[in-house]
């Protein structure tokens, strides 16, 4: 059943994602991480930063 969850997410999502990469342009923003915890090298070319809402 989960494989089969996962395979409907990326089918369903490799069909969306032309839409959503045409809605406009890129959009940058600028996150200070300076004391947050991280993992992998400090001068890794891509980071990726996760929000979590603990309500």
């Amino acid at each position: 059943m989960r494989k089969l969850i996962s395979s409907i997410f990326i089918i369903a999502l490799s069909l969306l994602l032309p839409l959503f990469h045409s809605l406009g342009a890129e959009h940058r923003v600028s996150v200070p991480v300076d004391n947050s915890p991280y993992q992998g090298p400090e001068n890794a070319p891509i980071r990726i930063i996760k929000f979590l809402d603990y309500q």
